[in-house]
């Protein structure tokens, strides 16, 4: 007992250096997942009422006549969230025929869930898409998407009022 009120006194008198600490292990196990990871349930089923909001919205974007190169316009300018697309050309051709709901759309990338209930991370620079809008199929660029989802001309204009 006096040896550890010694010790005690001279840690509160303040000695020059400040304790150390034990040398231990450091703990391995699963990495946190950062907080924009978000889990996306894996159910195609799910998602088909997006993809009919998503029909309605984008019917509300287009005029009734609307000819093929202003679906084009609108598809490039609308959120594609809930949209239904198809990969027609990559430079990979692992992920050529992919198609399904897009869950997610980031700047670069769509996370699409397919009718197998496998959801898939697809890049959209160097590939081809293809969007199911009012009955038809627009073939696009993906590198004409390369944009965040929230700098949409539509919504970016709406931004600065």
């Amino acid at each position: 007992i006096e040896r550890s009120n010694y010790i005690l006194n001279l840690q509160l008198a303040g000695s020059a250096r400040p304790p150390q600490k034990k040398a231990g292990r450091k703990r391995i196990g699963r990495r946190k997942l950062p907080p924009s990871a978000q889990v996306i349930p894996q159910d195609f089923e799910l998602f088909l009422s997006l993809h009919e909001m998503w029909k309605e919205y984008f019917a509300g974007l287009c005029s009734a006549g609307a000819v093929a190169q202003e679906v084009l316009a609108a598809v490039q300018n609308a959120d594609l969230h809930g949209s239904k697309v198809a990969v027609l050309s990559a430079r990979n051709p692992g992920i050529v025929g992919v198609s399904g709901i897009v869950v997610k759309d980031t700047a670069r990338t769509f996370v699409i869930i397919s009718e197998d209930n496998r959801t898939r991370i697809v890049p959209k620079e160097g590939l081809s898409f293809a969007v199911e809008a009012l009955g038809c199929r627009v073939a696009m660029d993906g590198q004409s998407l390369l944009r965040s989802p929230a700098m949409t001309p539509k919504t970016a204009c709406s931004h600065r009022r």
